[in-house]
């Protein structure tokens, strides 16, 4: 049995529906056809594959599409913060 690889710069769109405890994702060769597809989706960001090994562990660049701007702020508050960033979003 062969295993598809995939190449440096695959693109991914990974988005959420209603149910968020499933996020769901599509492989894609450019950023136009990736961004395009996932713009009807509003709940979605986009990566760039940027290094892969063995096809069990992948390196990811978030691209500024999609929810981009919220999940850069949100990622650089809780690194800054913490858990006391987290107690802070559940109050």
């Amino acid at each position: 049995m062969s295993i598809e690889s995939y190449e440096k710069g695959t693109i991914k769109v990974v988005w959420l529906d209603e149910n968020i405890n499933k996020i769901h994702s599509k492989m894609f060769e450019s950023e136009a056809e990736a961004e395009n597809y996932a713009q009807p989706k509003k709940d979605y960001l986009i990566f760039k594959l940027i290094k892969q090994k063995d096809m069990n562990e992948f390196s990811w660049e978030i691209l500024p599409y999609g929810r981009y701007s919220i999940y850069k702020k949100l990622a650089m508050k809780y690194k800054k913060f913490k858990l006391g960033f987290l107690k802070l979003l559940l109050k």
